[in-house]
């Protein structure tokens, strides 16, 4: 059903006549609403002393954990930045800028990382098709986030270290001896999808057979150990391994060619009359980070962030060509 669904979103690209600027703003409503909630969970439900003690002791908002919290926050941050420097100097996109940015830290979400990927794939839209001029813009981006952490670093130091142990423990995926339990799901989520092309080449296992089968794994059998052998066994961790285990390297590969030139394509209007997009240009890099925080580590077909989207992406009304 979700397959069906989100093949009609991204072949249709038809003009549903949405007012994309009311979305705009009602999104920015809702995710500030739940992020002034993540931070009432820090300060009074569960207390900075208790923070990230247990499993469930960090924020998230509305959203049901925190990685998923953290995705729509950064992408929202992410949105918010690019739209502050590309467009007119709006100071209420660069505050809320710093409130979903900082919200996204204190989920301690590995999606910090998405919003540094998001990031540099937007730039490499814009150096393709913008001059050289405008590497100052996303050069100051990069200033301005180092003076972010800098700044935070001094205001709470304890935090920073409960951050930094956090999320650096998760992103060496070279160490073998890791205890991370979220670690060793992706680096098994890694090896099912290896498998699965040594199998089956090029096709995948089919659709829902993640999980469904056999295959040798150094990390399951640590996830065995601590009695957590089924953690995301069956949703692979990430969009992109459960993409390759069930539909094959082949279609996954036409799936991200298809929103390289989906991307491009909005990239290239944006170079000729950036005016044109202005409605549009929030959704389309938020939907655009949710999609490669997705592939990432966030599985799930039918996840409402991921539904929305791609329903965002493949219906927008961009123009196959623009002509100057």
């Amino acid at each position: 059903f979700w397959i069906v669904l989100y093949f009609l979103f991204i072949y249709n690209e038809s003009d549903l006549n949405l007012d994309y600027k009311l979305l705009e703003n009602l999104l920015i409503s809702i995710l500030s609403i739940s992020a002034l909630y993540a931070w009432i969970e820090y300060f009074f439900l569960i207390q900075p002393e208790n923070y990230n003690q247990g499993v469930k002791l960090r924020s998230h908002g509305f959203f049901s954990e925190p990685s998923y919290a953290g995705l729509a926050y950064y992408a929202a941050a992410l949105s918010l930045l690019c739209k502050y420097f590309l467009y007119k100097k709006n100071n209420w996109s660069l505050l809320f800028f710093f409130y979903f940015f900082f919200t996204g830290i204190l989920t301690l979400s590995l999606h910090i990382v998405t919003f540094f990927v998001s990031l540099f794939i937007i730039m490499f839209f814009i150096f393709n098709n913008l001059n050289f001029k405008s590497l100052k813009i996303p050069l100051f981006i990069i200033l301005l986030l180092i003076f972010i952490f800098s700044s935070l670093i001094l205001i709470n130091n304890e935090f920073i270290k409960i951050f930094s142990e956090h999320v650096l423990l998760r992103l060496n995926i070279f160490d073998k001896d890791t205890n991370s339990l979220s670690q060793l799901a992706w680096l098994r989520g890694f090896e099912q999808m290896v498998f699965s092309i040594k199998k089956t080449y090029i096709f995948g296992f089919g659709l829902g057979s993640t999980g469904e089968y056999y295959f040798p794994s150094y990390y399951g059998d640590k996830l065995n150990y601590w009695g957590l052998f089924n953690l995301t066994l069956k949703d692979g961790f990430s969009l992109f391994f459960r993409l390759v285990i069930e539909i094959g390297i082949f279609f996954t590969l036409v799936f991200l060619v298809y929103l390289y030139f989906r991307v491009k394509n909005f990239f290239n209007i944006f170079k000729f009359n950036k005016i044109e997009l202005e409605n549009y240009f929030f959704l389309f890099i938020f939907s655009l980070t949710v999609i490669i925080g997705s592939l990432i580590k966030e599985p799930n077909y039918a996840r409402s962030s991921l539904c929305v989207a791609l329903f965002i992406i493949g219906t927008m009304p961009l123009k196959r060509k623009y002509e100057r």
